[in-house]
């Protein structure tokens, strides 16, 4: 018999191929993980350092209003029983904002564990790392996926919950879990419930597999009865903690918000920002694209996918297809609708083993995407957050409370003193639309009754000494001359309340409508109601008309409020509070 009939170089063969392969599959394993370990260094990095959003400002002050038992809104606010130690961190609101992403930092991190247990069903260890890294080095993801909003809570149960569905052996247990993650979810953000056809085509992919079709039908019941009942109490428990008015106003804030995200948005809202993608993410896109693919075709190396198995994979794509319609899908809205669509890029991954190119070839393919992988970390984790650095804004959050130690009314976009009572509106692109079409003055309101005394000038409408005159997209006119009439430029961003007289007519009446001690800037002393001041000097005016009459001809004075209010060295350029996603 010839070592040919027994085979012998035929076994010699296998094993070493069988060695190679894994020493190849051993060494990506070693790769991705350190390409992982860097994408989290990233995070924290990016945590730490990357600007606030005003979103973050908008979330934080949820806190302070459950804190001071003024929260009404019901919905989309359970953070605020957990957060309310960030007051004890720094009395800066930017230092609060970096604390609580670490918490989401580690957050996300979970949510990649959920990621790579999803995968490992369908694909290899080093696909399902790949999946995970796909996920952590997207540019949006790494800059706004741990930011401070309900996107990072949001994902982190939903996609718990797929794994717990997605499990091996489907236990009851899983499945109340999985449910109790599903309504929690909800309860963060409404916009959970875009997750609802992945869950539907799992479960009707599982129905497929299931050897008793009648007894598999309990499992999505157990699921659904479980979410709903959970949300319900936890609605009813965290309501009891909140200030309500009206109890009707949770189901009227989700027919506006579907109306407004949904029903009303115009097609690819988002458009702009799947461009920035499309220019910094191509490959992470192209990966995808052949991950859904190699599902359709089913071929993967060792087997061939099942159609139970390739229809739960598909589901995984389908909130990829809410930047279609939702309008709301800003840069911070990709880490939740792509952490489920990441598997797929896994799927490419041992898909590329299994193609018909060689061995050479796939190497450099995947060699190409874990580099471009490497360098969007390097770019958006660490270059960027050095170029949009949050110091700007911790510094002038620093000014504000050194200008007012106490709690003091205020007006701004989103809440950034957040420890203050803030007045107006949420000035976000719907806030303004909302505020534009109801055409009521709301801030000119405001000032008449709440009488804040500064403005944070941190959006165009605001900054009304620097508004173009042919501006058109501004504030009511009403409200923008209310502005106008009793807030001067303080430092950077910052109004206090105040007035500029032109006294060279000579003796001129004057409104205030913020009563308060007032500094007289001015050349020389002029007389108030009688009263004669110098320049420097103080003089407390309530609200209501006053009188000025100058010492000297062509006079110009300005009154600002508070006693000799400190202002840092002007700034060598003016430098805006946010520059956008």
């Amino acid at each position: 018999m010839t070592s040919k009939e027994i085979g012998a170089p035929y076994t010699k063969g296998t094993l070493s191929s069988g060695i190679d392969c894994k020493r190849s599959k051993v060494s990506q394993t070693r790769l991705l993980s350190l390409l992982l370990a860097f994408a989290v260094a990233a995070r924290f990095h990016v945590a730490l350092f990357y600007e606030v959003n005003w979103d973050e400002f908008y979330y934080l002050a949820f806190v302070y209003q459950y804190d001071y038992g003024t929260l009404s809104a019901q919905l989309q606010t359970l953070h605020v029983h957990f957060f309310n130690w960030l007051k004890w961190v720094s009395a800066n609101e930017v230092i609060q904002i970096k604390a609580a992403r670490l918490v989401l930092v580690l957050f996300q991190i979970v949510t990649g564990y959920f990621i790579y247990l999803i995968a490992r069903r369908f694909v290899s260890t080093p696909a399902a790392l790949f999946s995970v890294l796909c996920y952590f080095a997207f540019s949006f993801n790494i800059r706004m996926g741990a930011s401070f909003r309900a996107d990072p809570f949001a994902t982190f149960f939903l996609m718990g919950s797929v794994a717990l569905i997605l499990s091996e052996k489907l236990q009851i247990k899983r499945l109340l879990l999985a449910g109790v993650c599903i309504a929690v979810a909800v309860l963060f953000t409404i916009k959970s419930l875009l997750y609802l056809p992945t869950f539907g085509f799992i479960a009707v992919a599982l129905y497929l597999e299931a050897p008793s079709k009648s007894k598999f039908i309990y499992k999505p019941l157990t699921v659904i009865l479980c979410a709903i009942t959970t949300f319900y109490v936890l609605y009813l428990i965290h309501g009891s903690f909140l200030h309500l008015p009206d109890s009707a106003l949770a189901a009227e804030a989700v027919n506006v918000s579907f109306d407004k995200t949904i029903k009303n948005s115009t097609f690819f809202p988002g458009f702009i920002y799947f461009k920035y993608s499309l220019l910094y993410d191509l490959l992470f896109w192209l990966a995808l694209i052949y991950g859904i693919k190699v599902t359709c075709v089913a071929s993967l190396p060792q087997r061939q996918l099942g159609r139970s198995e390739r229809l739960s994979l598909l589901s995984l794509a389908f909130p990829l297809c809410t930047i279609f319609f939702y309008r709301n899908a800003f840069p911070y809205f990709y880490s939740f609708m792509l952490a489920p669509a990441t598997v797929l890029c896994g799927v490419a991954w041992d898909g590329l083993k299994h193609s018909s190119k060689s061995s050479r070839e796939t190497h450099v393919i995947t060699s190409c995407l874990l580099f471009f992988m490497a360098l969007s970390i390097t770019y958006h984790g660490f270059i960027i957050p050095k170029q949009r650095t949050l110091q700007v804004q911790y510094e002038f959050v620093e000014l504000i409370h050194k200008l007012f130690p106490s709690p003091t009314e205020y007006i701004d976009c989103c809440s950034m003193i957040a420890s203050f009572p803030k007045q107006g509106f949420f000035m976000s692109s719907w806030g303004m639309e909302s505020y534009i079409k109801a055409s009521q003055p709301l801030l000119k309101s405001a000032i008449a009754v709440e009488q804040p005394s500064f403005v944070i000038a941190n959006n165009q409408f605001l900054d009304h000494a620097r508004i173009p005159e042919t501006n058109s997209n501004r504030l009511l006119s009403e409200d923008l001359t209310a502005l106008q009439e009793n807030y001067i430029p303080h430092w950077g961003a910052l109004y206090v309340a105040g007035k500029h007289l032109d006294l060279r007519a000579g003796r001129t009446s004057f409104s205030i409508s913020i009563p308060g001690v007032y500094t007289l800037e001015a050349s020389h002393s002029i007389t108030i109601d009688a009263q004669r001041l110098s320049p420097g000097e103080t003089l407390f005016l309530i609200k209501g008309s006053h009188i000025a009459t100058p010492s000297q001809p062509e006079q110009e004075v300005t009154f600002r409020w508070g006693n000799n209010l400190y202002r840092p060295p002007l700034q060598s350029r003016y430098q805006p509070i946010f520059t956008g996603f």
